[in-house]
């Protein structure tokens, strides 16, 4: 556990910009500026804005003082003479909040971490997909026979794909084919239109 001390409240400011706490211990009465300002300059400044402040005090016991010390953001305001039990009761209370922070965090970067890895090797496989099947295209629109390829779900021709040469070889344009995947067992010989259903 590290403890920094600050002799005032720039002092203070200056150690939180360059540090990162699990909790801040703070007298009311310091000098240059006192306790409640210097904690209102700490909630105003992002990095410290949620870092937990403890008041302590000796001379500032009354009730306007205690809102004050609450509406400066303080989580708690103690008056000395401070049972010292009671400090490191709550002062412990702060760091296991602080461990858990952190311990949050790091999953978090994990996470994030193992999304964006996801995510890359999703992109490269689609990348990798669409790269075949423009070339696959490219092939197709290449020969000067007819090609067709046909995509089958339970039994039944849900797409096709035609190549040049479609209308002439089998008297059916590509719209046709498009429009009634069916179309293209009619090129095969009847008896055997059977036999590649079932094989389907």
């Amino acid at each position: 556990l590290d403890i920094f001390k600050a002799t005032s409240g720039n002092e203070a400011l200056s150690l939180s910009l360059k540090h990162d706490f699990a909790i801040v211990l703070m007298d009311v009465r310091m000098p240059d500026m006192d306790g409640f300002e210097t904690a209102g300059l700490m909630r105003a400044n992002p990095k410290t804005s949620r870092l937990p402040i403890i008041f302590i005090t000796a001379v500032m016991r009354e009730t306007e003082h205690l809102f004050k010390g609450y509406e400066a953001g303080a989580f708690d305001y103690l008056l000395k003479p401070v049972d010292p039990a009671i400090l490191r009761s709550k002062i412990r209370l702060f760091c296991d909040l602080y461990q858990q922070r952190l311990s949050l965090e790091i999953r978090e970067q994990q996470l994030e971490t193992i999304v964006s890895e996801r995510t890359a090797e999703l992109n490269k496989a689609l990348d990798t997909l669409r790269e075949s099947e423009s070339r696959f295209r490219e092939l197709l629109a290449s020969v000067t026979s007819y090609m067709y390829t046909v995509v089958m779900d339970c039994g039944r021709a849900v797409s096709t794909t035609h190549g040049p040469g479609c209308l002439t070889v089998t008297g059916f344009s590509a719209g046709e084919y498009a429009a009634d995947p069916s179309l293209w067992y009619r090129m095969i010989h009847p008896e055997d239109r059977q036999a590649v259903r079932a094989a389907a």
